[in-house]
């Protein structure tokens, strides 16, 4: 499975939703280093509430990043780090979820500073603060490289109510996946429509010669985040 390019799907039947809290939580936490246990996640919330999701209608799709459920961890609002989370990104509803025992608790977007994957021998890392064109700063986006030129990768969820099938009468809901690209370097994010060599190229901020060298000589994809990745990880390098 590509990680970096394809969002999956998982089915949930009811949620507990996380309201609020870990804003709330006092800043005392702030110094302790110890990694927070899920025990301490649902002590910091004040307020929950139970979330029944019904489908009347076949879905097709999934608001979620991954089929199922990935090891990760959370850096809370407060600056502690989770202990190891068995999670998820809720795309469609921009908030990680994780799963305790029979029951996934939902942290919402105001809780979190970032998030990270860490499965499959990958490190994948979603933040957010960052506006531009289709990004709001409390949306996240997934961090391909950081450095002189950060390259951020925007994954997205529409979704179509009772949409019909050709040649059938039953009527299906539907996630509908979009990406955008952006970068960010001298405190301004831009989005890139056509994301190509060119438009990559013009990017930077220097090296551009060895970069188009680089581009050429690696046969990169520009539609590929892991060849994104490479690029901008081989940029950032030479930049320093």
């Amino acid at each position: 499975m590509n990680t970096l390019s394809k969002p999956y799907m998982k089915k949930i039947t009811a949620i507990l939703l996380i309201v609020s809290g870990i804003v709330l939580y006092g800043s005392s936490v702030h110094a302790q280093t110890t990694d927070v246990t899920q025990e301490e996640i649902q002590e910091m919330m004040e307020n929950r509430s139970l979330i029944v999701v019904q489908q009347e209608t076949e879905t097709i799709g999934s608001p979620y990043l991954y089929e199922g459920f990935r090891t990760g961890r959370v850096t809370l609002h407060n600056g502690r780090q989770t202990e190891e989370l068995s999670m998820n990104f809720n795309i469609y509803e921009n908030r990680v979820e994780y799963a305790d025992n029979s029951t996934i608790l939902a942290i919402p977007s105001e809780g979190i500073q970032q998030f990270t994957f860490t499965s499959n021998g990958e490190s994948l890392t979603f933040k957010k603060g960052f506006s531009a064109s289709g990004l709001d700063p409390d949306e996240f986006v997934l961090v391909l490289s950081e450095g002189d030129v950060t390259a951020l990768y925007k994954y997205e969820k529409n979704f179509q109510e009772a949409v019909a099938t050709y040649g059938t009468a039953v009527q299906r809901d539907e996630y509908i996946d979009n990406t955008r690209f952006y970068t960010h370097s001298n405190g301004e994010t831009d989005r890139m429509r056509r994301v190509n060599e060119r438009n990559l190229i013009r990017a930077l901020n220097s090296h551009q010669d060895e970069m188009r060298s680089f581009f050429e000589s690696q046969n990169l994809n520009p539609d590929s985040p892991q060849d994104l990745r490479r690029f901008f990880n081989h940029y950032n390098q030479l930049a320093g």
